[in-house]
């Protein structure tokens, strides 16, 4: 059974789902601090995706409104988060 997390960083929420087998299992969503630091959003995001993290999850995708560096990992000029100007995502 392959367990994936799904995560929609947006400018007023962060929504994360666990998918199980194809299947929804776990959602949760939070209000989102958008003209906080970097690092106050990525805590964010990060307590969100706890609340649906077990230890069967096999990868974490993460949509923004914004430009990213795939191969790399980085994200750039999140638009309705204005601290989120070069992410270095994947690393973090």
């Amino acid at each position: 059974m392959r367990t994936i997390i799904g995560v929609d960083l947006g400018g007023t929420y962060v929504r994360v789902g666990r998918i199980e087998a194809g299947q929804p299992a776990q959602r949760f969503a939070m209000p989102v601090s958008a003209t906080a630091t970097e690092e106050i959003v990525l805590e964010e995001m990060i307590y969100a995706i706890a609340q649906v993290f077990t230890t069967e999850v096999k990868a974490i995708g993460v949509g923004v409104p914004s430009l990213v560096d795939e191969v790399q990992g980085i994200v750039y000029d999140v638009q309705n988060i204005p601290s989120w100007q070069q992410v270095h995502l994947r690393e973090k």
